[in-house]
């Protein structure tokens, strides 16, 4: 808990700091808190955080969307949001990706947006028969998914395809053309095609 040391204000208090003079010798009249770094999560060991802490994220990941998202993103959703963005940073620093599978195993049910993470965590964990059978079956169940669309032409640019990830860029920037994601892997495609005549336009829409 973060304590609260009373002492006196006035001109004589800096002094007797500087003097070295301890807090419990001053004059205790007024409350001055003490600010402290601590951390939000509760106290336990590093293995044992995420068992205590990721199974309540359940219940919240969804209402993620509530939170916001990064500028980039024009409209929070339940898998674009600063506490998903949050959450992936975690598993991809620590390596912990079992633990993000199974997070998101729990509640695709209720919220199928989370496939989108889910193939990104498949991805990071070089399993890409999973993801890339997620993401075809996300595209075969709405076509207009530019999460996924996105996703898989970026897939392709690694793969170096860049001729597939245009036709998929194009589709994602069709599905949604608010999105400045969709237009920086339309022009990241025409890039690696070498079509700078159309990698120009493109980069001045997003």
């Amino acid at each position: 808990m973060v304590g609260n040391i009373h002492v006196k204000y006035d001109s004589i208090t800096p002094l007797r700091r500087r003097r070295g003079i301890p807090n419990h010798r001053l004059q205790k009249t007024q409350p001055f808190p003490q600010q402290r770094r601590r951390t939000p999560l509760p106290r336990c060991s590093r293995t044992s955080l995420p068992v205590r802490y990721l199974p309540h994220q359940g219940t919240h990941l969804i209402e993620g969307w509530q939170l916001g998202s990064e500028a980039e993103v024009q409209v929070a959703s339940s898998s674009t949001n600063h506490l998903t963005s949050a959450l992936m940073k975690y598993f991809t620093i620590t390596g912990r990706w079992e633990q993000g599978v199974n997070l998101f195993h729990r509640i695709r049910e209720h919220e199928p947006d989370v496939d989108l993470l889910l193939a990104q965590l498949y991805l990071e964990m070089d399993e890409e028969v999973k993801a890339v059978d997620l993401m075809c079956s996300a595209l075969v169940a709405n076509p207009l998914n530019h999460g996924f669309l996105v996703l898989q032409a970026n897939y392709l640019l690694k793969k170096k395809r860049p001729d597939l990830a245009v036709e998929l860029a194009k589709a994602a920037v069709n599905a949604n053309p608010s999105e400045y994601g969709t237009w920086a892997t339309l022009t990241d495609s025409y890039i690696a095609v070498n079509d700078f005549e159309n990698a120009l336009p493109s980069r001045n829409e997003d």
